[in-house]
């Protein structure tokens, strides 16, 4: 396994609803109905719901040609 950077801390792989509401700037709802309309997956670990970083960033680039 390689080592960990300081930047896995600052930029994690797996985020909370809250963690992907900051970085999009929106409301934790939102993030909500992205996740309930599968427009964003999440990955299930035990009892907690998380979001890629990869799957926000690729929701991001996908937004800027106007869609959302």
């Amino acid at each position: 396994m390689p080592p960990l950077r300081s930047d896995d801390i600052l930029d994690p792989i797996l985020m909370t609803r809250e963690e992907t509401a900051k970085l999009l700037r929106c409301s934790r709802r939102f993030v909500d109905g992205l996740l309930a309309n599968g427009v964003l997956p999440k990955v299930k670990l035990g009892t907690k719901s998380l979001i890629r970083r990869d799957d926000v960033m690729a929701y991001i680039a996908g937004c800027v040609g106007g869609e959302s």
